[in-house]
């Protein structure tokens, strides 16, 4: 719920993308004063929460995309947020989106894409210029051989979280009608660096090692385990530690 909070307060328009995290949402709302007190002092304004009459969450593509994209960058994903938002990397980044990142300027894109109430702008523009370089990579990618290098890479078992988000970016520009299977086999790989080892698991699109215990105990004690809200705060989420390249320790995510 912290995480999903953050998302709101960093950018515009985060579609709900969990049944289990909407039920807390629910929750706090019923404590009417103390949720329009908490909202106004975290968001300067009020939080609405717009009610999901379907049964499942909302599917949005493009926008889960994004957030996708958001989330890691500013988080850990963890296995067990592949257990609360289910799976990520499933949909490729809106092509206009990218192309935005590409031409347009960063206080163009904080006006279009991130509510500008200057609590956090210095997150926001690193975030800028984290996906502005990442376009910028990829294109230059396109032209030194392209999807090849992310097949060696993956084949070699060397995906890392940075080589992960490069190509989802890439794949995102060049492959969108096959981005699922291209991105597949990267998240295929990474579920195989991770395979066996619950502790440091990276839970992006394959299940959980404990997700089919119904309790989601770890099996070390029966300890829960929870998706921990970030302690990023304006202070100590400086540009250099919002980069793709500090995806896996966030912004002093917790």
């Amino acid at each position: 719920m912290k995480r999903y909070f953050l998302l709101n307060a960093v950018i515009k328009d985060v579609p709900m993308f969990s049944e289990k995290v909407d039920e807390v949402w629910h929750e706090m709302i019923m404590f009417t004063v103390d949720y329009e007190r908490f909202t106004e002092h975290f968001f300067n304004r009020f939080l609405h929460h717009q009610p999901n009459v379907d049964t499942a969450p909302s599917p949005q593509p493009d926008k889960r995309a994004f957030f996708d994209w958001m989330y890691a960058h500013l988080f850990d994903i963890t296995g067990n947020s592949r257990l609360l938002w289910g799976k990520f990397f499933q949909h490729p980044l809106d092509k206009n989106t990218l192309q935005d990142f590409q031409r347009l300027s960063e206080d163009e894109l904080l006006d279009r894409y991130f509510l500008r109430n200057g609590k956090w702008e210095k997150q926001q523009r690193a975030l800028v210029q984290t996906l502005k370089e990442e376009v910028t990579a990829a294109r230059k990618r396109k032209k030194t051989g392209g999807s090849t290098y992310f097949k060696k890479a993956a084949k070699k078992g060397n995906v890392s979280n940075e080589l992960l988000l490069q190509g989802f970016v890439f794949y995102s520009l060049y492959k969108a009608t096959s981005f699922s299977s291209h991105m597949n086999e990267l998240l295929l790989y990474k579920k195989t660096m991770y395979a066996g080892d619950t502790a440091s698991y990276s839970g992006y699109s394959c299940s959980s090692p404990w997700e089919d215990n119904r309790h989601h105990h770890h099996n070390d004690g029966g300890h829960h385990h929870h998706d921990s809200g970030s302690s990023c705060s304006s202070s100590n989420c400086s540009s250099s530690s919002c980069s793709s390249s500090s995806c896996g320790s966030g912004c002093s995510s917790s």
